[in-house]
């Protein structure tokens, strides 16, 4: 059984503005199950019943994940910048359960309480959060000279308290070299951009590790 739902939004309340967002879901219920009643025979001609055996699982999970923008573009001559704000969140919750049981007490019944022996037994509840926060500056002037600056500050519930949030930053600059009238090779070569880009980036660990050091 699985479920999913999604939406996207567009606005632009000015000619140079405009915000957006989306919303996306998602819900899964996977269940399983592994029934041999006692007494029923082992196998065909076979006077040897089983002792029974019951096997059980159930895996849930809901995730959800949505994001807002705001995008702001606007010409200036040959100045051409453009700035875009937002937020995005994300949540994962998870149940898990896992049972094997065997060697039923009584007959009839398909209850775990009857089973004498517990062969295996496992769960796990797992709830995840992470949000982040973003601000990219594009800019570029006559279309020769380029420039994006990004700044970001993400938040993640892998990590402990004291170490919750993160801030990373990104920059990124290009020359598009052959634009300029006094270019050597034009008609030759028609586009050579030198570029540099210099930032820092991380991520969560995994959900097994997120208290490792």
């Amino acid at each position: 059984e699985r479920t999913t739902a999604g939406a996207n939004f567009r606005y632009s309340p000015l000619a140079w503005l405009r915000v957006t967002g989306q919303l996306s879901y998602d819900r899964s219920n996977i269940s399983n199950q592994e029934f041999v009643p006692k007494g029923v025979p082992t196998a065909p001609f076979e006077e040897d019943p089983t002792d029974g055996s019951l096997g059980l699982e159930h895996d849930a999970i809901d995730s959800k994940n949505g994001s807002l923008m705001i995008t702001g573009n606007r010409m200036f001559g040959r100045f051409n910048p453009r700035l875009t704000v937002g937020g995005t969140f994300e949540s994962f919750d998870r149940l898990y359960f896992n049972a094997d049981v065997s060697n039923f007490a009584v007959k009839g019944l398909r209850d775990l309480d009857v089973a004498i022996d517990r062969d295996d037994m496992d769960s796990t509840v797992q709830e995840e959060a992470a949000n982040g926060i973003l601000a990219h500056l594009a800019l570029d002037y006559a279309g020769k000279y380029i420039g994006s600056f990004v700044a970001r500050r993400d938040g993640s519930s892998r990590y402990g308290s004291a170490n919750r949030w993160h801030t990373y930053y990104a920059a990124r600059v290009a020359y598009r070299m052959a634009e300029e009238p006094w270019w050597p090779l034009a008609g030759v070569v028609t586009e050579f951009k030198p570029r540099g880009a210099f930032g820092t980036s991380g991520g969560p660990p995994e959900y097994d590790q997120q208290y490792e050091t």
